[in-house]
């Protein structure tokens, strides 16, 4: 036997794979085709890497579709086309029925379709990059070869005795995606890969054919064409650092798309030992979903008491042989207890879990440090040859929530510090040098919070308070607002040092030239000496133009005094912003060393103009811009006459105040409830610009909207032909009347989303937006939405809220509704709900109930988790603005239309999602909001909105233009460490 070696030259670029996710296929949009004209020979190669969890997605209707109705074929990798026609398909086998990994080639030839199978090891497949190499040449001869990453598994097959089929040089490649394809006489049903395609390679240089001992040739051909890596350095996720228990924490779910075979999750927890019960408590799980939507549970994390030891239960979903598509009969929930003392837990604990797929065994090991003990352990989770797990799939972690059965409890203690990192190097040692999520301020500790820190960080500046556990900022520095305390010279105020009212403060110039309450005046890098900033000692309860004394240094740059320090005794000052009006700039004279306040002066001007004065600073002519409301005369800035903005003089006004116009170069006052307005010199009429709230700009003047309404306009009652002011927006907490003009304040017991109907027909209700107004003898209020312990009674058109006795309460049931006799879960978790599904983020991220009727298509989001709004508009989940921890996006109906769908079909049939959303989604985004119906830590409720709390060290705030403006301020008497 001997073996010809055949050149190819071919005609395309050549690989040059560089970054990890642009090297391969997008999940969300799962397909690629590439059309060229080709020569004779021709070759191409492609990496695949088979995780059977991972989502990927792609619906492109105008080709041919997979057909769920028909039998699986296998997963579609790549097809050839030549002139239109398939002339290579390459696909996947199912696993579940093949029982061992099995790619197919089928070739087009003029003697029928033939087929190549490669066949991959059985625990070396799952999360292993494989390459597949395909040449084509003039002769008819032509070559496939394989390589896995996994066990260094080598194919090659030559083949010269078949002819193709007549080819065109018209060629595409097809790679991803899904569909029926056709081959030859043959169709095959190929559903969507079930992991990751890299971008199809076509090469340009000489090849030859391989000999099945031509595997190092075959790897050093690809050397230039390998996998980028996924990461360049360790990557960390750090999903909060907060203490969260289950019933202050705003998000259940944490998505991370697994790179690789090994990555890690840790995080603290405690929780007291008085309260316990014989239940399970979740603590977390971490797993993904198979297409038939049933749960994978990499790790799920149970608490549960036993006399007086906790068990941490750790159930794992292993698999003996290679993980397939969907559970199959070797699936094993295998249970690994540890058991601790139940008190070692009521101070916190560090649990950090790593993950690590070699060959066919899979690692889980478990690393915990109690610190009530200050003991550091090491745990095998699991170890077995043959179990596998799932790698490189879009993983979920929840937090206190069971979601298969609902019996179980979530845990009642604390979890911190959630962190998840991948691209690293395993840590097999666990010990006092091991990093287990600190602090940032912390260097070492034993909780997670800054109150728990066992060492600081030098090079951060800072100390160890040993009785506090906190890290301070070491002496002679102060915070900066990051992490580094910084060196730089303290105001007594910022040391919180003692005040007295005489404000003999200590000298914060210890690095500058001048002393205490005076400023540095250079010119052309000449120090020319200390003047004392204005005002200083004068007052008795004041520090005024406290920016000469906090910037003494630069201050002659810029001489304007907009911030004074005011006090009413000894504990407490003003930090008092002076207004427009009271706000001073200085003219600084060098040749007498003294300062000149500019009187009415805003700022120096480049050039000369009408409203500016001129000053001789220093021997140069300067020109000072005079304030609003003021003009020159004089060489001083003098007053304009009143409501006049801008003004040539007193008897020449230019521009008004807000709410008034000129007329005759004089200012007069628009129309009531007229903020702006103009006056139109032909016809000597004003005209309104804008109403105050509550009116609306009706034919140049304001008309008043209806009770509690905000925004209204003009609209024709198709019932009645007669005009209405239709209320477009409501006040706060107000909700739109079926009468079309008025709104309501929510006055039902236990209902949140309050609606109005017409007692004629219950089909006209507030749930439409473009609902015709009702007369008032018609109206009924109802609910829509009741709270959790409460359920919404809809017989009868009754829809009230009816508190519910501790034994009809459905765990896990966000809306029940008693309809017909019956109770029902219409919102909720997995199995609780008669229609739809709970804990929907592996389709819509985020969503806490969707429906879907299967993975195949796409769902509808009715209610989003804490932290995130369901979308007017398209049905998936958006963030909240960080201020905000729950918020909701509406109408004037002020309800969420996706999570009181359901309601709507006792009110009226329709024909589905569609129809109701046509019906009910206002196509005007000007009238949609975002309202925060709960504050983030650090925040607090103004109207619809969260505004940063007023600071613990303010005595007194207020709030102007939706901000907490200071009005008194930090203490200033001295206070020990311990106080």
């Amino acid at each position: 036997m001997f073996w010809i070696f055949y050149i190819l030259r071919l005609v395309q670029s050549a690989c040059s794979y560089t970054n990890f996710d642009s090297f391969q296929l997008n999940s969300d949009s799962f397909y690629q085709e590439k059309s060229y004209v080709r020569g004779n020979p021709y070759a191409f190669g492609v990496w695949t890497q088979f995780a059977p969890i991972r989502k990927n997605f792609f619906a492109d209707k105008s080709k041919p579709y997979f057909d769920s109705t028909l039998s699986l074929d296998g997963f579609h990798i790549l097809n050839f086309q030549s002139g239109g026609n398939i002339q290579t398909l390459f696909y996947q086998q199912p696993l579940y029925v093949t029982g061992y990994p099995t790619l197919i080639i089928l070739q087009y030839t003029q003697s029928g379709v033939f087929s190549y199978k490669i066949q991959e090891g059985l625990y070396y497949y799952e999360g292993y990059w494989v390459f597949t190499y395909f040449s084509f040449n003039y002769d008819n001869k032509y070559n496939f070869a394989s390589y896995s990453t996994g066990d260094d598994r080598f194919f090659n097959f030559l083949v010269t005795n078949r002819r193709l089929k007549t080819q065109t040089t018209n060629a595409k490649l097809e790679y991803g995606g899904q569909g029926l394809y056709i081959i030859g006489t043959s169709s095959f049903n190929l559903n969507i890969f079930l992991g990751r395609i890299s971008i199809i390679t076509t090469f340009e240089s000489s090849i030859t054919f391989f000999l099945n001992t031509d595997k190092a040739k075959f790897l050093s051909f690809i050397l230039s064409c390998l996998v980028p890596p996924a990461c360049q350095s360790p990557v960390e996720l750090s999903f909060f650092h907060e203490t969260y228990n289950q019933r202050n924490y705003t998000a259940r779910n944490y998505q991370v798309d697994i790179k690789g075979l090994t990555y890690m999750f840790d995080f603290w927890m405690k929780r007291d030992s008085y309260k316990v019960n014989s239940n399970k408590e979740i603590l977390l799980s971490f797993g993904g979903i198979f297409q038939s939507l049933e749960r994978f549970y990499q790790l799920a994390i149970y608490w549960r008491v036993v006399n007086q030891d906790v068990t941490l239960l750790h159930n794992l979903d292993v698999y003996y042989l290679v993980p397939g598509e969907q559970i199959t009969q070797y699936n094993d929930d295998y249970l690994v207890q540890l058991f601790k003392p139940k008190t070692s837990f009521e101070q916190w604990s560090y649990i950090k879990y790593q993950f690590q797929k070699v060959g066919a065994y899979q690692y889980v090991y478990c690393s915990l440090y109690q610190s009530c003990c200050d003991t550091w352990e090491q745990y095998y989770v699991l170890n077995f040859p043959y179990y596998q797990q799932y790698s490189n799939y879009q993983a979920t972690i929840t937090l206190f929530t069971e979601q298969n059965d609902v019996l179980i409890l979530p845990f009642e203690g604390l979890i911190s510090n959630l962190r998840f990192k991948y691209c690293y190097n395993i840590e097999y040692e666990f010990g006092k040098d091991s990093n287990i999520n600190c602090n940032a301020l912390c260097k070492t500790c034993t909780g997670p919070t800054k109150y728990d820190c066992a060492s600081c960080y030098d090079e951060q500046n800072r100390y160890l308070l040993s009785d506090l556990h906190q890290c301070y900022c070491k002496s002679n520095y102060q915070e900066a607002g990051g992490l580094i305390c910084q060196k730089t010279f303290l105001s007594s105020i910022s040391q919180q040092k003692e005040l007295y009212k005489e404000f003999n403060l200590i000298d914060v110039q210890n690095n500058n030239k001048c002393n205490y309450g005076y400023f540095e005046v250079w010119k052309d890098l000449k120090f020319l000496g200390c003047i004392k900033c204005p005002y200083f000692g004068q007052g008795h309860n004041s520090v005024n133009c406290i920016n000469c004394i906090l910037n003494s240094q630069n201050w002659y740059l810029n001489p304007i005094c907009n911030i004074d320090y005011r006090t009413d005794d000894s504990k407490f000052y003003y930090n008092q912003q002076l207004d427009y009006q009271s706000q001073e700039i200085y003219i600084i004279n060098i040749d007498l060393m003294i300062t000149e306040q500019c009187h009415g002066c805003e700022y120096i001007a480049e050039i000369k103009n009408s409203q500016s004065i001129i000053k001789n600073v220093n021997g140069l002519n300067t020109y000072y811009q005079c304030k609003q409301y003021l003009y020159p005369k004089n060489n001083n800035c003098e007053l304009c006459v009143i409501n006049c903005m801008k003004c040539k003089d007193t008897e020449k006004c230019l521009d008004c105040n807000q709410g008034f116009y000129i007329k005759d170069d004089h200012c007069y006052q628009c129309p009531q409830r007229c903020l702006s307005c103009s006056l139109d010199a032909e016809l000597e009429q004003v005209k309104c610009l804008d109403c105050e709230q509550g009116y609306s700009l009706i034919d140049d003047n304001c008309q008043k909207c209806g009770d509690l309404c905000e925004i209204c306009e003009k609209r024709l009652n198709g019932n009645t032909g007669q005009e209405y002011m239709k209320c477009l927006k409501c006040n706060y907490n107000a909700y739109i009347s079926l009468d079309g003009e008025s709104c309501y304040l929510n006055n039902l017991d236990h209902c949140i989303y309050p609606f109005q109907f017409s007692i004629l027909s219950s089909s006209i209700n507030t749930y439409l937006y473009d609902f015709q107004p009702q007369e008032s003898q018609y109206i009924r209020t109802g609910c829509t939405f009741c709270t959790s312990i409460s359920q919404l009674n809809t017989e009868n058109n009754s829809f009230t809220c009816i508190p519910q006795g501790s034994d009809e309460i459905l765990s896990g049931c966000y809306q029940a509704v008693r309809d017909s006799g019956s109770l029902y879960c219409y919102l909720g978790t997995t199995r609780r709900m008669d229609f739809g599904f709970g804990f929907c983020n592996q389709f819509i991220p985020n969503c806490l109930v969707c429906f879907r009727l299967d993975w195949e298509y796409s769902g509808i989001c009715f209610l989003c988790e804490d932290g995130y709004y369901n979308d007017y508009y398209k049905s998936f989940c958006k963030p909240c603005n960080p201020e905000c921890a729950t918020c909701i996006q509406v109408d004037s109906s002020k309800m969420v239309k996706s999570a009181n769908e359901r309601v709507f079909y006792n009110l009226r049939p329709i024909k589905g999602n569609a129809e109701y959303y046509l019906l009910t989604q206002n196509p005007n985004k000007n009238e949609i909001e975002i309202i925060c119906t709960n504050c983030s830590d650090g925040y607090v409720k103004h109207f619809d909105k969260c505004i940063e709390k007023c600071p613990s060290s303010c005595k007194e705030c207020k709030v102007i233009d939706d901000q907490q403006m200071h009005l008194m301020s930090l203490k200033l008497q001295y206070m020990s460490a311990k106080n």
